[in-house]
């Protein structure tokens, strides 16, 4: 499994959203500047986001972007699959003998189905509570 920097980006700027459902509308630039994203490429995301259902955007002084969805309801799995398209591995094995080849593309594939059933069964109301327990693990008192 790869992930490209699209499918990367884009799973932060779904995170953040979950991150921040409380407040409302969130501005791109927000996003951008807590996520480390280029503000031009967030705004393609958002964009294809926005077309799949996943979220929500309102124009104006007061609007932004918000999740469609409850973030229970979406998993990391299908962000990544809609911005990096279907995550399958072909090796590039012609030369290797048959045998080997076939035990290795079938350990490829079982290690693709192992993290596409994470990704898939990961859904964001669960990351955010990873990101949580971290934030809460950075802040103390010396």
């Amino acid at each position: 499994m790869k992930v490209s920097t699209k499918g990367l980006y884009g799973t932060l700027a779904v995170l953040d959203l979950a991150i921040h459902c409380a407040a409302g509308h969130i501005h791109k630039a927000d996003i951008a500047r807590r996520q480390g994203i280029p503000e031009q490429y967030l705004a393609q995301l958002l964009s294809v986001l926005r077309r799949a259902g996943y979220v929500r955007s309102v124009r104006g002084p007061s609007g932004g972007h918000m999740l469609a969805l409850p973030p229970a309801a979406i998993n990391v799995g299908e962000i990544i699959e809609l911005l990096d398209g279907p995550q399958v591995t072909e090796p590039k094995l012609s030369d290797a003998d048959p045998a080997s080849r076939a035990v290795i593309e079938k350990l490829l594939r079982t290690a693709d189905q192992a993290a596409a059933q994470v990704l898939n069964s990961t859904t964001f109301d669960k990351v955010v509570e990873r990101w949580r327990r971290n934030e809460d693990a950075l802040d103390f008192i010396i």
